[in-house]
């Protein structure tokens, strides 16, 4: 609702809540088209209510008010499909060119709140495009539009320092390319300006450059290319544009001369000749003794530090499984009278976290508490008391969620409120068709994943296994009366299973469509391709059926194979799977390789920004106390190069806690990654990010990981962006002082002017030192090993 206090009282205070700017843009504006930007509609509505147009300046100062995205809006709201975000501020401009000016002042001043990144892109995309130069443009029309644009920016010349200055990626880009434009119009030699008056006159230039060289120097020290790009382009436009500045150009360049990729930083050396360029720093060893001591140690041939390999310390599932029967039973009794739930209070809670997804990995661990207590208040004949909202919420999460059986907290919502009906309508049945609408209770059963028809595809996968294990903790029969489940359920599992034994084979399956009876399994050499999927399988293994038993079944991987696009779409559609995996995960914990065999469909569709359930296996893998084999390494290889980079940031974590704790084997990663590139299953960039990552966490896992990146370095020219691995290699062997043996078929690849040739000669400068990093991890090794 809006606030009391008049419009126009407090104009740079907005008189409205996000939710409700939203509303009018999508219940009052008129539209029909998401982007018909000839819709004369919106125009027409402005023009006959000029009222509300304090709502569209109010829209830049809430934030979350402005949708970026109108088709996810249009989901949420389920209202018609209009022009939103920046098409929206597009298309207000060129209807009403007296606002143009102050939509794109409105613009800049958006960008400078402290706005998320997801909510201050839609001002930044819109300010780029209305300041776009046309596209076909030649000649003297060009260089007229460059200078119109450049005019434009100059009156916006007073915020540029601070939005180079933005933590916000995309806000600084657009202070960057600002300064840019004004800078190259105004430059003697750009020969972009025509005759007439430039964009700022002499003295503005020469203020404006020396506020804004601060934070385009600073964006030599981000960690996003196209920034530390900018930054530098900035720099050498300064010094063209404004002479006057070259010397402080110069210190500028020398300080981050160091941080640069290898491709920058030929251009940047330029900016500063007279220097020259910093060698890392090292600890020389004797330099606090006598001239002469020191001389004599000068005669020697300088080392690098010596850090001894740690192999793999995880154990093996017969030490694993001793060890647990050696364990007292009071401490896995406390751990369970940790997560147990008291009341039906403490029950609530824990349902409303996991109905939101909300605290995954405390709410997780505890789903084995929540079937028992189901379980036991079933076997009392209790119905669970629930408060009128939580009932509400149930009610309402039935009626939106998945109506095909996968979206177990559906169906777990279904059999709550079922026990609520029959417990206090007089009319049970049209009480629960209210909450149910069309749906009968065995569309909300999970028989497998859609084949075609009335066929499915039912193996016994982690969610069949967790939808049996509900149906128990509410007394339900099974749907079948043959083989095991003939004998009825078996009980909740109350403790992770033990540790198995498994040899594994890597597989490669090719899928065109659901209809195909069976994937078709590839021998010999294959070309990747979009139908073509990796997965692990034990030999001879049989698929888990209704006759398996129910620990036959969860050790069970060949499933995985038949059923491949089904789970792999169920992790990118249906969220509620992430629990799921965690309950798994928690019944395998001591079993991490066929946790990562059964959850490799998973990172099938890495590319996407939805992996629900990827967070609770990185989690279980990363406190492995086994010995991972390659399915985990391969897991973790796929994890490196996922879409979201929070998820490579927990993989990069995973890694360099596996590592820390000894449970680490890096040729063994190596073989992986190796095996990955080298048939074109990814690239190297995503690769590279998450490894850096890992690498800075800790003195050893930046020794283990350089050591990883040593061993596939002569795959570099066959993959895309495979110089990032050899940039990577040199930093990490500056950062160790350990010089690295440039491999025979690189070495035709060191001659010429490409990033990869520039690398290559860099990583056969290194020389080899003492230095504190490599100290730090010669004794972190030292410890795990025991010695002193």
């Amino acid at each position: 609702m809006p606030n009391t206090v008049p419009e126009g009282v407090h104009p740079a205070a907005p008189a409205w809540s996000a939710e409700y700017l939203q509303e009018f843009l999508w219940r009052i504006v008129p539209g029909r088209s998401m982007r018909s930007m000839d819709d004369e509609v919106i125009a027409e509505f402005f023009r006959e209510h000029p009222e509300h147009w304090e709502k569209i300046w109010a829209l830049f100062t809430v934030e979350g008010a402005m949708p970026s995205n109108g088709l996810a809006l249009w989901f949420i709201y389920d209202a018609q499909l209009t022009i939103c975000g920046h098409d929206l501020l597009v298309y207000l401009a060129e209807r009403f060119p007296q606002y143009r000016a102050r939509i794109e002042q409105e613009c800049v001043q958006a960008l400078l709140r402290d706005y998320a990144p997801q909510n201050a892109r839609v001002f930044s995309r819109a300010f780029e495009a209305l300041t776009a130069v046309p596209k076909g443009l030649r000649g003297a029309e060009r260089k007229q539009a460059l200078v119109g644009q450049a005019q434009s920016y100059a009156r916006h010349g007073a915020l540029i320092p601070a939005l180079l200055a933005s933590p916000v990626a995309t806000t600084a880009a657009v202070g960057a390319q600002m300064l840019q434009s004004v800078l190259q119009v105004c430059a003697p030699s750009g020969g972009s300006a025509p005759a007439g008056l430039p964009p700022l006159p002499a003295g503005e230039l020469q203020t404006l450059v020396a506020e804004a060289l601060p934070g385009a120097a600073q964006l030599l020290f981000r960690r996003e290319k196209k920034l530390m790009t900018a930054g530098l382009k900035v720099l050498e436009l300064s010094v063209r544009a404004v002479p006057e500045r070259a010397g402080e150009v110069s210190a500028y360049a020398q300080d981050a001369v160091e941080v640069l990729p290898l491709e920058l930083r030929d251009r940047a050396q330029k900016l500063c000749p007279d220097t020259v360029p910093a060698q890392p720093s090292s600890i020389q060893p004797g330099s606090a003794q006598s001239a002469p001591t020191q001389s004599a140690a000068s005669d020697q041939p300088p080392r690098s530090v010596q850090i001894p390999d740690v192999p793999a310390l995880g154990l093996s599932a017969s030490e694993v499984n001793a060890a647990l029967n050696a364990a007292p039973q009071a401490g896995r009794a406390s751990e369970a009278t940790r997560d147990a739930i008291r009341n039906d209070r403490d029950c609530e809670e824990l349902l409303f976290a996991l109905y939101h997804l909300n605290e995954r990995e405390q709410s997780v661990r505890r789903i084995p508490a929540l079937l028992s207590y189901l379980h036991r208040a079933h076997q009392e004949g209790r119905v669970i008391e629930f408060s009128p909202a939580f009932q509400k919420h149930l009610r309402r999460y039935l009626s939106r969620a998945w109506h095909d059986g996968r979206d177990q907290l559906r169906y777990l919502a279904y059999r709550l409120l079922v026990q609520h009906v029959h417990a206090a309508d007089p009319d049970p049945q049209a009480a629960l068709t209210e909450h149910t609408g069309r749906f009968q209770g065995a569309d909300f059963h999970f028989r497998g994943y859609s084949r075609k028809g009335s066929e499915y595809w039912a193996y016994r996968s982690p969610t069949a296994l967790f939808h049996e294990q509900l149906r128990v903790a509410f007394g339900d029969q099974p749907y079948s009366s043959e083989g095991a489940a003939g004998q009825g359920f078996a009980p909740l599992l109350a403790e992770p299973l033990p540790a198995v034994e498994r040899s594994f084979e890597r597989t490669v399956i090719r899928f065109k469509s659901y209809r195909e009876a069976f994937p078709k399994v590839l021998h010999g050499e294959y070309e990747v391709n979009d139908s073509t999927y990796e997965l692990w399988q034990v030999p001879g293994e049989e698929l888990a059926t209704e006759r398996s038993t129910f620990t036959a079944a969860a050790y069970t991987v060949a499933g995985a194979c038949v059923e491949y696009p089904g789970r792999s779409l169920e992790h990118a559609e249906v969220p509620s799977v992430a629990l799921v995996c965690g309950w798994y995960a928690w019944a395998m914990r001591h079993n991490p390789d066929l946790l990562a065999a059964q959850y490799k469909p998973l990172l099938s569709v890495y590319q996407f920004s939805r992996l629900h359930g990827f967070e609770e296996v990185m989690q279980t893998l990363g406190a492995a106390e086994r010995a991972l084999g390659v399915p985990s390494y391969n897991f973790l290889a796929w994890a490196s190069v996922v879409y979201a980079p929070e998820r490579r940031a927990l993989t990069a974590e995973t890694i360099a806690s596996l590592i820390d704790r000894g449970n680490w084997d890096a040729h063994l990663f190596a073989s992986e990654l190796g095996y990955l590139l080298e048939h074109g299953w990814f690239g190297a960039n995503r690769l590279v990010q998450t490894l850096n990552d890992a690498a800075s966490l800790s003195p050893l896992a930046g020794w283990s990981v350089f050591q990883t990146v040593r061993w596939i370095l002569p795959l570099a020219p066959q993959v895309g962006q495979g110089a990032s691995l050899v940039k990577l290699a040199v930093e990490l062997a500056e950062l160790y002082g350990t010089p690295v043996e440039i491999p025979a078929v690189l070495e035709p690849k060191m001659k010429g002017s490409t990033v990869l040739a520039k690398s290559l000669r860099a990583l056969a400068a290194v020389t080899p030192r003492v230095t504190e990093e490599a100290l730090a991890a010669r004794e972190a090794a030292l410890a795990l090993l025991g010695e002193s």
